[in-house]
């Protein structure tokens, strides 16, 4: 029992994106800087599928017909932020740096899958609508404290501590109505 299958997609997609970024290094000596930076991007976007596809037996002739119209509506967001302090220890660019960073990924993506199956009358056959929400959070700290010192044959001499902490939420939910 052979049979076959062409499908043929019209995918529309739409989107855009800002981003964002904006620092400041004060010189609270010739020795000591502060410093911050904060940047964002935001991102949404929308797609659009159509699908029709054929189903054949091994004759070549028609069994069913499958329309899937689908769109998923999508949007990414992320901030990244960093505070600093740089201390120089000598006139040969040794230096003590401490810094934390704070990074926010936030996405969220709302999907709707129509899914129709037809006879090779045209008749209805089969219908579902497939829902998909998928949120995720994803957040990153980390912090930081070195110390650098260039040697007199060129390298460069690093000693230091950093911590890091990540969390995520992600969750996806798909319902089905038939």
């Amino acid at each position: 029992n052979a049979s076959s299958f062409s499908q043929n997609s019209f995918i529309v997609k739409k989107g855009h994106s800002v981003n964002v970024k904006w620092g400041l290094d004060y010189y609270m000596s010739t020795k000591m800087t502060l410093g911050f930076f904060v940047r964002g991007l935001t991102n949404p976007n929308d797609n659009h599928t159509v699908n029709n596809a054929l189903i054949r037996d091994q004759s070549d002739e028609i069994r069913n017909r499958v329309f899937a119209d689908n769109t998923t509506q999508n949007s990414f967001r992320n901030v990244a932020s960093n505070l600093y302090a740089k201390y120089l220890t000598d006139d040969e660019g040794g230096h003590i740096l401490a810094d934390v960073d704070y990074v926010l990924y936030r996405s969220q993506s709302n999907q709707i899958f129509n899914n129709d199956i037809f006879s090779n009358t045209n008749n209805p056959v089969y219908r579902d609508i497939i829902r998909g929400d998928l949120p995720s959070d994803i957040t990153i700290v980390t912090g930081r404290i070195q110390y650098e010192k260039f040697l007199k044959d060129k390298s460069k001499m690093e000693i230091g501590i950093k911590t890091a902490n990540t969390q995520t939420d992600n969750t996806a939910a798909y319902t089905k109505t038939i």
